[in-house]
């Protein structure tokens, strides 16, 4: 698979928000399930994981904007906060639901130096 031909806002997704495959996995589970918002530790037993680490990957898709934290133990929703971030975690989606290998290898082996320049192309810079 060539990753130059990934659509740019799912390029810009695998490299700056989501990295490991576990994270993609918790995020597509919010993501199937927008109307529930999920503990930590529901959302590990769902995926047969580990708490913990589910609570960290939740902790960093927070703060990828991709979703919402409510109430103390915090609750996760899917709520992205954009257009563009809403229609990469949908690229995300058909891709690992249709090339789950391609995916894995791009995750894993990184995307390349020029597949990076390509997405920050596309990156919407915030105002300093």
């Amino acid at each position: 698979m060539s990753d130059l031909g990934l659509p740019a806002e799912l390029l810009e997704l695998l490299c700056r928000q989501v990295d490991p495959l576990a994270e993609v996995e918790v995020l597509l589970l919010l993501h199937r399930t927008p109307e529930r918002a999920w503990r930590a530790e529901a959302a590990a037993a769902e995926l047969r994981v580990d708490a913990r680490t589910t609570a960290r990957h939740l902790a960093a898709l927070v703060a990828g904007r991709l979703l919402q934290s409510e109430d103390d133990p915090p609750a996760y929703r899917y709520a992205p906060a954009s257009p563009s971030l809403h229609a990469a975690v949908e690229q995300l989606r058909v891709l690992y639901d249709t090339r789950p290998v391609s995916l894995v290898r791009l995750l894993y082996e990184g995307p390349s130096r020029a597949v990076r320049s390509f997405a920050d192309a596309f990156r919407i810079r915030r105002a300093e």
